[in-house]
């Protein structure tokens, strides 16, 4: 996509052929045209050449600061991914033993349960023995009543 683009610099007309779109080389050329105006009039005695250098000192100084500042990010950012990545291996590790506990509680549960349920068992089978001991002393008391009756009528 090659874009020719007219543009005026320091009063002069230029055309150039770029890929960037029209409104984007339209907002270069306009600072660049602005900072040199900036420079000149700063110091009148300063000419289109000297306020170029000037200029291009500035954008110089301020692309080394940018790419300094994007080094630092990506180192930054480097170090984030790095304690990303480790905390991730400390989570995974986590949620394993977590995972791990909550089978074994789990299976504690479960024995626990199954202990209880076997201690229900017995004493439902006491209470049922006991049940029928009762049963049966009921039945030897009625027995030793009417032995009783029986007895007292044939006195």
């Amino acid at each position: 996509m090659n874009n020719k683009v007219k543009v005026t610099i320091a009063g002069k007309n230029y055309v150039l052929n770029t890929d960037e779109t029209e409104r984007y080389t339209r907002m270069l050329a306009g600072k660049l045209d602005k900072d040199l105006a900036q420079v000149m009039q700063s110091d009148e005695t300063i000419g289109l050449t000297d306020s170029v250098i000037l200029t291009a000192l500035d954008y110089l100084d301020q692309y080394k600061k940018a790419s300094d500042d994007a080094d630092n990010l990506r180192g930054q950012l480097t170090t984030y991914i790095d304690d990303s990545n480790k905390l991730s291996s400390k989570l995974e590790a986590a949620q394993k033993e977590l995972k791990k506990q909550q089978q074994l509680t789990q299976q504690e549960v479960a024995k626990a349960v199954e202990s209880k349920d076997a201690q229900i068992k017995e004493l439902n089978e006491l209470l049922e023995s006991a049940r029928q001991k009762a049963k049966e002393l009921e039945n030897q008391i009625g027995f030793m009543s009417l032995k009783e009756k029986l007895e007292n009528g044939k006195k």
